[in-house]
Order: structure tokens, then sequence, then C-alpha cells
């Protein structure tokens, strides 16, 4: 009888043994799924989070004035070159390294270049195509191509400086041999950036533009036609806008109300940076804002980057100052808005070495690291005196 007894608890136990067992396997299973739900969730959370973040980029942008090679700096680049070729490298060797530092650089090429005519300086100009290869090893990538002396070399130059720019590896604006490549929009960082040039004068030249295929080939300094140029960059959803314009008077230190106003109508109209040049000396610049917010910046001449225009040359001092403008834009992706974040203008100093009987090297220098010699000490605080000016 007690055995029976026992073997009914033994039975009993078991069972309820099997179905303890059986609850915990289930409230195991039950929190596993449970968990699973949980990190599903925190990841589709996680997911919804990554998809909320915009990113923000910036594009950073040096500018320069004007590169104009009278005769005395193309012989030196015949001096130093081998076989027939120039060599203009020494030009640049002291500044490159800051030229290069920037997702883009950019300045004003005042001579034309045709193979087919003999080479020329003042007052026409016409320069060897070995230039354009100094040029881009100093870190220079696009080149403005309108100016007073664009139609040097008639348009048959305006032809061959595009070719052989192109050939070089380098981008251009403001001149083209067909109406459709009128705009140079081009992407950096997934900011898209446009350029426009255009100039005043063609040295009297403007009456060899005689039929309408002719005169699209260089964009002259028309306000509507700039107007409307900005507007279909901005239909185009280009994020920046940079105008080159070739203007005002030779070592006149402030432009004419008239361009003044013209300037801060074009950051008005949509662009982002008005970056003057031909005057041949440093101008005043300023930020405009515009009527929907947006902070523009403008420098009416940035003065010779390099010339032989020199206080020797000239009796002028400021003819051997020039700027480099640097600046750094913003993108915020969440709604697509641009804005000029930093702007900063860095004054040059181009110093002359006699290197032997009338053979002169020319280089160009950032004059902040020079202010231990005269000259650059005058180039640093005559620049940033001017460009500080007040123009109203």
């Amino acid at each position: 009888m007690k055995d029976k007894y026992i073997r009914r608890l033994s039975i009993i136990l078991f069972v309820l043994t099997a179905i303890l067992a059986g609850l915990i396997i289930y409230d195991k299973k039950i929190n596993k799924e449970d968990s699973i739900v949980k990190e599903t969730i925190k990841e589709s959370k996680l997911e919804e989070t990554k998809e909320e973040v915009y990113p923000i980029k910036e594009v950073r942008i040096k500018a320069m004035g004007d590169i104009l090679y009278h005769k005395a700096l193309v012989d030196y680049g015949r001096y130093k070159g081998t076989d027939g070729s120039y060599d203009f490298s020494d030009h640049y060797a002291l500044i490159k390294d800051f030229l290069q530092d920037a997702d883009m650089t950019v300045a004003n090429l005042e001579s034309p270049i045709n193979p087919e005519w003999e080479l020329a300086s003042y007052p026409t100009f016409n320069i060897p195509a070995d230039l354009l290869k100094y040029l881009k090893e100093a870190g220079i990538d696009i080149l403005s191509t309108v100016n007073n002396h664009t139609m040097d070399t008639g348009l048959e130059g305006v032809a061959t400086t595009i070719d052989e720019i192109e050939k070089a590896g380098l981008a251009h604006f403001g001149t083209q041999k067909d109406i459709k490549d009128k705009y140079y929009i081009t992407k950096v960082n997934d900011i898209s950036i446009g350029f426009l040039g255009y100039t005043d004068s063609l040295n009297g030249f403007e009456v060899r533009l005689d039929t309408q295929e002719k005169k699209n080939m260089i964009n002259m300094l028309e306000p509507e036609t700039i107007k409307n140029d900005i507007k279909y960059l901005k239909d185009q959803n280009v994020d920046i806008i940079i105008i080159y314009p070739h203007w005002g008077q030779e070592y006149v230190q402030k432009n004419s109300q008239e361009y003044i106003k013209l300037a801060r109508d074009m950051i008005d109209w949509g662009a982002d940076a008005v970056l003057g040049s031909h005057p041949h000396v440093v101008l005043q610049a300023e930020t405009h804002k515009s009527p929907d917010g947006r902070e523009g910046f403008i420098i009416h001449s940035m003065g010779n980057f390099i010339s032989n225009q020199t206080l020797e040359t000239l009796d002028d001092i400021r003819t051997e100052q020039g700027v480099v403008v640097d600046l750094k834009f913003k993108k915020d992706f969440k709604d697509n808005k641009v804005s000029l974040s930093e702007y900063k203008v860095h004054p040059t100093w181009m110093k002359r070495t006699l290197v032997k009987d009338r053979l002169r090297l020319h280089q160009v220098l950032l004059a902040e690291d020079y202010q231990d010699q005269d000259r650059g000490k005058k180039a640093y605080q005559m620049t940033i005196e001017k460009i500080n000016e007040k123009l109203d």
C-alpha cells in the first residue's frame, strides 16, 4: 500500500516537473520573440533617425586677378626652358602650395594664345601655350578668358585660346566658340558651381563683332544679359554663382557708381560673389545682403596676380600688389540652402629679381609672409587699407 502511494506521488512529481519545464521553455521563447520584436523596433527607429540626418558640406574657392604676360616674363620663360620650350615654374614656386589648398582656384588670363601668330606684348598680347601647363601645376583650375585683350589676335585667337586651355586640361569661361557652351558649371562635394565672365571693353575691336554669331563668342558687360544668365543658372539649380566682371578704369582705385550699383544688383539677382579685374590695382571689397537674405561677396578689382607692371616699370608700386580671395560656402542639404560661411582677402606682392644682364625673375608671394621686407610690408598694409575702404 505504501509502495503504491509512493509510485503515485512519483508520477505526480514527474508530471509537475514536465509542466514546469514546459512553462520555462515557453517563457524563454516568448522573451526571445519579444526581444527580437524590440530589437526590430529599435533598428527601425534608428533607420528612421538616419533618414532624418542631412549632411552639411563645404566648398572652398580661391580667386585671383590678372595674369598679364609682358615680354619680360616671356623672356624669363624662354631662358629657363629647353629645346625651344618655355618654363614658367619659378613664377609660382613660392605661392603654389597656398593656391593648391582649395577645392577650386580661378584667375583671369589676360592674354590670348594663338600659335598661328607671333608672340607679342603690350599693346596687343599673344603668349606661349606652355604657360598653361605651369598655371595648372601651380594649382589653377579655371581661367576667365574675357577681358579687353580677348580680341588681340582676332576671333581666330578667341577660338585657339579655348583650344589650348582645354588641351592643357583646364576649364574656362567668358568666351566660347558656340553659344551653347556659354555656361561653365561644375560640382564639388555635391555642390554645383557656375561661373560667368564679362568685359566692358575690347580695346576698340568691338566693331569686328558684326554678326550675331561673332557676338555670341564674347560675353560683354550688359546688365540685362547678366540678369538673364544668372536666372538661367538658377533655373538649372546651380548652388553657387561666381561672376568675373572685367571693368573700370586702369590705375583708378574706385569703381564708378554705375558699376558699384551693378555689382550689388548682381548679388540681388542671385550671384554669390562678384570678383572684378582690369584696373591693375586693388579696389574696395564689401559684402552685400540681397532682399532674400543672402550675403554675397564683392571686390571691385583683385589687381594684378602677375605682370611686369611694377614700381620700376610704371613708377607705381600699387601695380605689383594684388590679392587672392579665399571664399568658403556651406550647403545644408536639409533645405538645400547655400551660404557664404567664411571669406578672407590675402594680399600678394610680386617680387622682381635681377638674374643677369636685363633678365629678371618675377615671383608671386603672399605679402603676409614677407612683411620683413619693405615692399612686402607695404603691399600688405596698402592692400588691407584699400579693401576695407568704404564705398559709400
